[in-house]
């Protein structure tokens, strides 16, 4: 029997679609219950309760081999109990999600009455014969507007330092999402398959992001001396304000792209004072021959009002870590516009907390390792006038061991844009083990089996038995997170101490 390697959603969440989104899945929503059917649909997902004849048709679904995602609790046995939580952090043992450090909520979630798997949010019967799994997380509230809060970044040996993001990252969703999906296949006897999140199966895709506050004509082309030293593409975000007079200095950097970082570097409260400042700053741009295709909100604020201002404007993108950070590129409802996080800290991060600059250059290694270890994109983020250059080198040195490409923001977001566009429809031959990938184009897909994992390009027929799968969860991977989870954090009295004097500074005339 040949199954298509396709996901169906019943009923309507947002949440769920962007993570799916995120990870490249061939996904649908289901429109009619009656014939859903094993051919068609590898996973359900069921967002909403289901009437008496839907779940009669699920259950038939189930019997003839699918394999079904309850996000309410409603096949369970025993119903499962709601309570609000702040942060799911996965046991060290937890078996299947042993690799993710913690999960953000800050919501309600749904706890399975004996598990303890991601905290007790996700259920698999220990035995694989079942292909029911249940998952309480409310994926709802990664499309949903909530207030930006301070967020403390752990290492395996340093002290935390903090930041204030959005509320969520969708990153550990997407973690936690794929390998649910990876395990319900597998007892499905199947193979599955996303698309790849980054251009090449052999080169680990980097962006290198330039906010120029406040920075001099000294320290901007100090900082593009060193990205021309290593080769780096990046994108400069220009606090036009800063360089109103200058502007013209930047016709000398070559090799990078020019963005807006807004005229004022300010956090403003009404939609029509965003709009102006972007208006400002995108003339004082053009007047200079530059046409800039992206933006990035003065201390990655993320705001309704923001939203709705992007949406008066044609940018091909835009980069808020109040929106989402340590995450893959998702298109916001509510601005319409691009979204490409990054990760929020920056070397100047760290001069509140006294670290050395060897501190710092042992954080950002570690970051690295880790992006390596997990085949994520690096996003990183500097200001100019921050310094410490021979921080920078160590940062592209260490990305060059692991055949990194690094690209412009815009050359990143058209190539996600491509993704997103692209049409993957897989199918497995459950009788001859074949599997076939029908697509057009050159994005790479990602084959999950047997708990490795095989990155090809093209369309064709994929021997599962390849010696070129490789593990896809490395014990070094689940040995950095473990060191994570354990890190220093920071006291409650610190955390406001921070607060208080980076709201000041924000706020300052």
């Amino acid at each position: 029997m040949k199954r298509n390697i396709h996901i169906g959603i019943i009923g309507i969440n947002p949440g769920w679609e962007k993570i799916l989104d995120q990870i490249g899945a061939s996904w649908s929503r289901i429109t009619s219950i009656r014939t859903v059917d094993v051919k068609s649909y590898s996973c359900i997902v069921a967002v909403r309760n289901l009437e008496r004849e839907e779940m009669k048709s699920v259950t038939h679904y189930l019997d003839a081999g699918g394999a079904v995602v309850d996000t309410t609790g409603q096949f369970l046995k025993k119903t499962p109990s709601a309570r609000k939580v702040k942060t799911i952090t996965p046991e060290t043992d937890d078996p299947y999600f042993n690799h993710i450090r913690e999960i953000r909520v800050d919501d309600t979630a749904l706890f399975h009455p004996t598990s303890k798997m991601a905290g007790g949010t996700v259920w698999l019967d220990h035995d694989r014969s079942n292909r029911l799994a249940f998952s309480g997380l409310p994926y709802r509230v990664l499309t949903e507007h909530h207030p930006l809060k301070p967020t403390q970044f752990t290492s395996a040996d340093l002290p935390a330092v903090i930041e204030r993001t959005s509320t969520h990252s969708s990153g550990a969703w997407v973690d936690l999402t794929l390998k649910l999906l990876i395990e319900l296949h597998s007892r499905s006897g199947m193979p599955f398959v996303h698309k790849w999140w980054m251009p090449e199966s052999d080169h680990q895709t980097a962006t290198f992001r330039v906010d120029t506050d406040y920075g001099s004509e000294q320290s901007i082309h100090q900082t593009a001396s060193v990205l021309d030293e290593f080769g780096v593409s990046s994108t400069f975000f220009l606090h036009t304000e800063a360089h109103e007079n200058s502007l013209s200095q930047f016709e000398d950097i070559k090799n990078h792209e020019i963005s807006l970082h807004g005229y004022r570097h300010s956090e403003f409260k009404t939609k029509e004072q965003y709009v102006s400042d972007i208006r400002h700053g995108l003339n004082l741009l053009k007047d200079h021959g530059m046409d800039p295709q992206g933006y990035a909100a003065p201390y990655g604020y993320w705001s309704p009002e923001l939203a709705s201002a992007l949406r008066e404007f044609n940018f091909q993108y835009s980069s808020e870590f109040g929106y989402d950070y340590d995450a893959l590129p998702s298109t916001p409802q509510s601005s319409g516009t691009l979204q490409l996080p990054v990760h929020p800290i920056s070397i100047g991060s760290f001069s509140r907390f006294n670290f050395t600059e060897e501190m710092i250059e042992a954080y950002f290694l570690e970051w690295i390792r880790i992006c390596q270890l997990q085949r994520k994109p690096i996003h990183l983020f500097y200001h100019p006038n921050d310094g410490h250059a021979d921080v920078l080198r160590s940062i592209f040195k260490q990305a060059d061991t692991h055949s990194t490409k690094w690209l412009t923001y815009s050359q990143w977001a058209n190539w996600w844009k491509k993704r997103s566009s692209h049409l993957l429809n897989p199918v497995f031959d459950t009788e001859t083990g074949n599997l076939a990938l029908n697509q057009t184009g050159e994005i790479p897909a990602a084959v999950h089996h047997d708990n490795k994992m095989l990155c090809t390009t093209g369309s064709g027929n994929i021997d599962l038995d390849d010696r070129r799968f490789s593990v896809y969860i490395s014990p070094e991977w689940i040995e950095w997170i473990n060191r994570r989870r354990n890190g220093r954090k920071l006291s409650l009295f610190r955390m406001k101490k921070d607060q208080l004097m980076t709201s000041l500074w924000r706020n300052r005339s």
